[in-house]
């Protein structure tokens, strides 16, 4: 079985949405292993944090290991979208390995990034999450590969709402913003003529 990991950010000394990151982790435990899962705040006790800077913090782990390290973090821009579809790709636990993700990305031409449609509903990026904006609210995709920890907290605290979003819906849509452990809800927002399809 492929490890799992765990990316969590850090900022001036603070890791953020560690409780969301901790139920990853026990919900992957539950699924996958068994015992008792890893406490990530004993884990980053081991470690030197910076006081300053932004940092990604990666813990790859199996049921019995788990290893930290700290890397300096630069975000990535993204501003085009490349869609395509995969009705049979699954990524349900943060995995190491991201074969079929990767092999989508390295079609991307010389679009940023990819927007991977499952079963006609809209689901992840490569790297984030994705929300929509309409008339002032903000949406996400009910159904995404991967349920991030930023996307719960955002969809917890009332900033974004799942709904089903089809291929059809975008053009309804009048901009996207993707979110994940490291950006937050802070990155560009695009206009969503920014996605490209090749279906």
């Amino acid at each position: 079985m492929s490890l799992l990991i765990e990316t969590i950010r850090c900022q001036d000394g603070v890791f953020h949405n560690l409780e969301y990151h901790q139920r990853r982790v026990d919900h992957a435990f539950r699924s996958l292993f068994k015992g008792e899962p890893h406490r990530l705040s004993h884990l980053l006790e081991s470690i030197q944090t910076p006081s300053s800077g932004w940092w990604k913090c990666r813990i790859e782990y199996d049921d019995v290991t788990a290893r930290v390290e700290l890397i300096p973090y630069t975000p990535r821009g993204v501003q085009t979208l490349l869609a395509v579809r995969d009705d049979s790709i699954e990524y349900p636990h943060k995995y190491r390995d991201r074969s079929a993700i990767d092999r989508w990305f390295g079609l991307r031409g010389t679009c940023d990034d990819i927007l991977i449609v499952k079963n006609g509903e809209i689901t992840d990026t490569s790297i984030a999450n994705i929300a929509f904006r309409r008339n002032g609210q903000w949406y996400t995709p009910a159904n995404p590969l991967l349920p991030g920890t930023q996307r719960q907290f955002l969809i917890d605290i009332g900033k974004i709402k799942p709904i089903a979003i089809r291929k059809e819906d975008v053009p309804s849509f009048e901009s996207f913003r993707l979110i994940n452990a490291m950006v937050g809800f802070e990155g560009p927002e695009q206009a969503v003529t920014n996605i490209v399809w090749q279906f």
